[in-house]
């Protein structure tokens, strides 16, 4: 039940590899799960067989969404494909020698799912040994994220698409051997991109043939990878594949950091060093989460995954020492004005929000009693005791529960709450106990139709002291407007 709190932990706290890269086309990592918890298991990769390994968590809602996807492929393919969900990222509170807890959670979720899972299911060590193997070792931050292995036993293809998924796996049942390359901006043009060129740019329209790239939400210099990594490699390159105008401008114009909240690490229970990792700075609440549209005819800036139109390939290449997420922004924002000609300017304005205000009585018995580690403890009434915890770890709740940042950031989702921000002055460390009634409901409603809604979440919080207020707050929103708008003077 803890990891269900979590809501959506979908970006790992730590960014920096230590394991070997692992790329489409090298040889396929030898399968070491903890436990199988629904057969038929994998001892070995079968000459002539296409497995899918999908890397998933039970508190992860887009790895519930593509159940139906996965157990579609199991029986439309049984003959020549096997299936697997590996269950990674699992929270684990039990002592050193005794057997993870998640190993009961994962089984109950599958139980709960029943005949919807039409494949094998297994659970990762408690020392992540698939996790490091497969996902860090591929320079994966998340999940979902299947990795397809061809006829030869060779990585063929990884992504997080299942409508993508589905066509690699069409193209390998006919041709097994094959490996599908991935993230090229336009295969249907003709150009180098070696070490050799020193700048490049290239923008263009999305093609049938093409998969979508794993898009980063803002420009990164990644001047902090480590080297040799996968990251190390993205240095001096901006690649936008498959993307919308929107996503484009709000590259170009938002900020060149992550808008989204810091979580801790489901693991270590800590919270990342910003000042020792830069990098790891978030921009949440300082930009609104998408363009606004000041345009007569916004069409150009709709558009559907699963559909072709109005979708746009970006690639940028500099040389890495002048590879400042600032100056790669700049030339984006030239490229845009050339090749679209839209005018955009970044305003000031009041959006709202919702405030977390917290009385002086209730911040007073909210303040932990003693120092210790950040703990959550399932507790025998089942009840939810937080020890050591941080008003900001009930900030994430919020936000990857209800908030925009997990929806598709780009895209207008209207039950979705705008930012939260912590308004309770508390310094220090709380401690706060989540009733039965609430831990319930959010246990039956998990991965439902019928999840906890917002208004039951609120009330939620009040039983501990803290309300959340509708507000308004001066954020950074990036407008897009017509070519023959003329900004105002000091726009």
């Amino acid at each position: 039940m803890k990891a269900a709190l979590t809501f959506i932990m979908i970006f790992s706290s730590s960014i920096l590899l230590a394991t070997p890269a692992l790329s489409v086309g090298d040889k396929a990592p030898p399968l070491k799960v903890f436990k199988w918890i629904k057969e038929p298991a994998v001892q070995s990769y079968q000459t002539g067989k296409i497995y899918v390994l999908e890397f998933g968590a039970t508190w992860c809602k887009p790895c519930i969404a593509a159940i139906p996807h996965l157990s579609d492929i199991a029986v439309t393919y049984r003959e020549k494909v096997q299936v697997v969900s590996l269950f990674v990222k699992e929270f684990n509170n039990a002592p050193a020698g005794k057997p993870p807890v998640y190993v009961d959670r994962v089984g109950n979720f599958v139980s709960k799912k029943g005949e919807q899972i039409k494949y094998s299911v297994a659970v990762d060590n408690p020392d992540k040994q698939l996790e490091t193997t497969w996902l860090e070792a591929a320079g994966k931050e998340g999940i979902p994220y299947s990795f397809v292995i061809n006829g030869d036993g060779i990585i063929a293809w990884i992504g997080s698409n299942p409508h993508e998924l589905r066509k690699v796996i069409d193209r390998l049942v006919s041709h097994s051997s094959e490996v599908i390359l991935t993230n090229a901006p336009n295969r249907s043009a003709s150009f180098s991109s070696g070490e050799d060129t020193l700048f490049m740019a290239l923008f263009s329209k999305f093609t049938p043939h093409q998969m979508r790239n794993e898009n980063s939400p803002f420009v990164t210099n990644y001047r902090w990878a480590t080297p040799g990594s996968e990251y190390e490699k993205k240095q001096g390159t901006t690649i936008v594949t498959g993307e919308s105008l929107r996503r484009l401008y709000y590259m170009a114009y938002g900020d060149t950091l992550f808008n989204y909240p810091l979580y801790i690490d489901p693991y270590k229970r800590i919270y990342p060093d910003t000042l020792k990792y830069p990098y790891q700075k978030r921009a949440y609440g300082k930009y609104w989460y998408r363009p606004l549209l000041d345009v007569k005819d916004s069409s150009v800036f709709e558009m559907d995954y699963n559909a072709i139109p109005n979708r746009f390939n970006y690639y940028l290449k500099v040389p890495k020492e002048k590879a400042t997420a600032a100056y790669m922004r700049s030339l984006m924002q030239e490229d845009l004005k050339r090749y679209v000609g839209y005018v955009v300017t970044v305003e000031t304005r009041d959006m709202p929000c919702w405030n977390m205000m917290v009385t002086p009585d209730a911040k007073k018995k909210l303040m932990s009693k003693q120092k210790g580690p950040n703990l959550v403890i399932e507790e025998p009434d089942g009840s939810n005791t937080f020890r050591n915890g941080e008003v900001r770890d009930i900030l994430f709740q919020l936000e990857i529960g209800f908030g925009y940042s997990t929806r598709g950031m780009l895209v207008h989702h209207p039950e979705c709450q705008p930012p939260f921000f912590d308004m309770t002055g508390i310094k220090g460390t709380i401690d706060y106990v989540y009733p039965k009634k609430y831990m319930d409901r959010i246990k039956e409603g998990f991965g439902t139709d019928h999840e906890i809604t917002f208004d039951e979440y609120k009330e939620l919080l009040q039983t501990i002291g803290i309300d959340l207020v509708k507000s308004t707050r001066k954020m950074k929103v990036v407008i897009v407007h017509d070519p023959e708008y003329v900004p105002a003077i000091g726009q």
